[in-house]
């Protein structure tokens, strides 16, 4: 089984052990350490920030309930004129607006993420605190008998990275 496009179950016993967490979590760390340094910094999310992100930087704003009704009201009603260019430019706003809410969002919680790793507080994670914060969420999801299932596993990483 493969996530983050890295094998993760490499046992193929359908959970994912404390081993195969701490593979994967070691590779994580290694692609987030962008300046290869051995730590985790804010320069690191920066120059992660910068590169391109294919499809995925365009991510399409859904349209908010209702106002969809309201556009093809609009236009069978056929006043497509200055109120339904007035709706749209609106909608349009509200549209550009929401990434960049959806940015502040990721940041700050991206920000509390790397606190809470930075055990000593000196604004740099070393894989030493990255592994034990890990190691930590792992716990948190095995089941009675330490197993956590890669289903479990795999939610666990959308808090943590945002992505699938």
């Amino acid at each position: 089984m493969r996530f983050h496009g890295m094998p993760i179950d490499t046992n193929d016993d359908g959970t994912i052990s404390p081993d195969e967490a701490a593979a994967h979590a070691e590779m994580i760390f290694v692609l987030l350490d962008r300046n290869m340094d051995g730590v985790l910094t804010q320069q690191d999310r920066r120059q992660g920030s910068q590169e391109p992100k294919g499809d995925r930087s365009r991510k399409r704003v859904p349209v908010p309930r209702g106002e969809m009704e309201e556009r093809q009201q609009s236009d069978e009603a056929g006043d497509g004129g200055a109120a339904s260019s007035s709706q749209r430019a609106d909608a349009t706003e509200r549209q550009a607006e929401a990434p960049q809410d959806e940015r502040q969002a990721s940041t700050s919680a991206l920000m509390q993420l790397f606190a809470e790793m930075d055990s000593d507080g000196d604004s740099e994670v070393t894989l030493e605190e990255f592994m034990i914060y890990q190691e930590n969420r792992y716990n948190e999801l095995a089941d009675e008998e330490g197993e956590v299932s890669p289903w479990r596993y795999r939610a666990s990483w959308h808090h943590f990275s945002g992505s699938d």
